[in-house]
């Protein structure tokens, strides 16, 4: 089987060239969390946090773009929802009205804006939720209940008119190609990636000490 997604989630910076080694590989789409914080804030703001990315269209044209997709905020689970052995930062999702520790309208509303936000910075009317992140399922089958758990309750009560669903990035590609999206294109590098004001990381792709200091 030809793998055909580039989950290049947490590279401090992007080369139009690795675009087209992805494409040339047979890839259809890649995904990552890390951009410029000036790029992200506007693409943001105009609905192109998913884009067709054109590399070398002055030589190639439309023969290497290939769909990109960047998440807003991290590549973890929302802020308010880390779970399992690995973070105990916050609550579980609580479903039995029951127990005192019910929290699942709060945290119901909680998500749904998060998917909210996230759906107003793209187009289509799909987006990917990560739920997991550095050292996440250590014990998986108790992490995967906890998410289904969340999954049914959002979906029964929610009335965002909105459905939740495990999924997989090519999962999601198939299902905007079916939407027939006019996306926005980007043509040029992703480099260098300053994730704030003053906070580059260009030394990051040097072997020099001088430089990287």
């Amino acid at each position: 089987m030809t793998p055909s997604i580039g989950w290049d989630i947490d590279t401090f910076g992007h080369s139009d060239t690795n675009t087209r080694l992805f494409s040339e590989m047979g890839f259809d789409a890649m995904f990552f969390s890390r951009l410029d914080h000036n790029d992200k804030k506007w693409r943001s703001e105009n609905e192109a946090m998913t884009f067709l990315w054109r590399p070398g269209s002055n030589h190639f044209g439309k023969q290497h773009q290939i769909l990109t997709y960047v998440w807003p905020f991290d590549y973890c689970y929302p802020e308010g929802f880390y779970s399992g052995e690995s973070y105990s930062t916050d609550d579980e999702f609580v479903g039995d009205p029951t127990l005192t520790s019910f929290n699942a309208d709060e945290k119901m509303t909680k998500f749904v804006n998060y998917i909210q936000v996230d759906s107003a910075k793209r187009k289509g009317s799909h987006i990917l939720v990560p739920m997991g992140c550095d050292f996440a399922y250590q014990n998986a089958r108790n992490e995967f209940n906890a998410v289904q758990q969340m999954v049914d309750y959002i979906n029964e009560h929610n009335s965002a008119n909105m459905k939740l669903i495990f999924s997989t990035p090519s999962d999601y590609v198939k299902a905007v190609e079916q939407e027939k999206i006019t996306w926005p294109v980007r043509y040029e590098d992703a480099m260098p990636y300053g994730e704030f004001m003053n906070d580059y990381w260009s030394g990051y792709y040097s072997s020099s000490p001088n430089a990287k200091k």
